[in-house]
């Protein structure tokens, strides 16, 4: 550990890159990363689409699926390449913003019901509205400076995901 904070203490790129893997951040990231995690949003989305309808199937239960003619073991497969893809894209571009990947969905289905092909609609709009947002919040809090954008997500996801975790519990008998 000693060791590791002296490299930290010694060369600041290298404790700016750690910084951002741990927390991660929007701010001085490359320009020509926009363009490959645009690709790989549309990689992901791409496969996604196709596996909608059965995973909306699946989510009725697995012989419902079966019964209804589709196969939910190849849903699941492409389902989760779909997600590596897109979550892996993202981690990539601006690091393990914590919450946003927890707290969007969730409040997604909340609103429209668990119709998963509305509820990915709505995430798709709330995801990058809610990391918007808070890197607004992370560039005003400590002007002139910039507060990482994991900070203030996780100031926001927090409190959200404890108040699903408390909805959810069953009551005590």
């Amino acid at each position: 550990m000693s060791l590791s904070t002296l490299i930290l203490l010694y060369d600041q790129r290298t404790a700016d890159e750690i910084r951002f893997w741990i927390i991660g951040a929007l701010g001085g990231r490359p320009a020509e990363a926009l363009s490959w995690s645009i690709a790989g949003a549309v990689a992901g989305l791409l496969v996604l689409l196709p596996v909608l309808r059965p995973l909306a199937a699946l989510a009725l239960g697995e012989h419902l699926a079966t019964g209804l003619g589709h196969r939910p073991r190849a849903t699941r497969i492409w389902a989760l390449v779909a997600v590596a893809i897109l979550v892996g894209t993202a981690t990539a571009a601006a690091g393990p913003i914590a919450f946003v990947g927890l707290v969007v969905p969730f409040v997604a289905r909340r609103l429209v019901g668990t119709d998963i092909r509305r509820a990915l609609a709505l995430s798709l709009l709330a995801g990058p509205a809610l990391v918007l947002f808070t890197d607004i919040v992370s560039r005003l809090v400590v002007r002139p400076y910039e507060l990482p954008i994991g900070v203030v997500t996780a100031f926001v996801g927090a409190p959200c995901l404890v108040a699903i975790v408390r909805s959810q519990r069953l009551p005590d008998l």
